[in-house]
């Protein structure tokens, strides 16, 4: 997929997409482990990050992209932390969810609408890294990472990056 420099309305620098959500076994692998949590396919997950990820920023910090906490007592889980997890060593502590909302998934793909819809959902906690890469499962119109991003770029982060295993939903 390789990686993309956002430039315009996005606040975050680039992009780093693994594979494309169309790709049927890709797709089923995420939808497995988004509403599972299927670890039997943790070691088929390690070996396509593994073959496709990106040299990364050195001295970036890695973040999953938070859920919110009525989601994450439904799942037991989040998704992003286990995408993390397959990467290398992640923080949890400077960036939650706070507000619960429709899922994205649900909604149109537009990137005005699902920005309105997550607007002031998240909020940082103590010192922000300077350099960061969210982590999350699917980036469609980038709203979710984009709102993420902006309040991240506000408390003082300097450079905000995006890994996902895909693009396009």
């Amino acid at each position: 997929m390789g990686d993309h420099e956002c430039a315009g309305t996005l606040p975050f620098k680039q992009v780093w997409s693994l594979g494309y959500y169309h790709d049927p076994k890709l797709r089923s692998a995420i939808t497995a482990l988004k509403f599972n949590g299927t670890s039997a396919l943790k070691d088929d997950l390690r070996k396509f990050v593994s073959d496709r990820l990106p040299v990364l920023p050195e001295g970036a910090v890695m973040i999953p992209m938070p859920l919110a906490e009525k989601r994450l007592k439904e799942r037991g889980f989040n998704q992003a932390e286990l995408i993390a997890a397959l990467i290398g060593n992640f923080r949890t502590d400077c960036l939650i969810r706070s507000v619960h909302r429709d899922p994205q998934s649900s909604m149109a793909h537009d990137l005005v609408e699902r920005g309105m819809n997550i607007r002031h959902c998240f909020k940082t906690v103590g010192d922000v890294p300077k350099n960061i890469i969210l982590i999350d499962d699917v980036i469609t119109t980038g709203a979710t990472a984009a709102e993420a991003a902006r309040v991240l770029l506000s408390a003082g982060a300097e450079t905000v990056s995006v890994l996902t295993l895909a693009i396009g939903a």
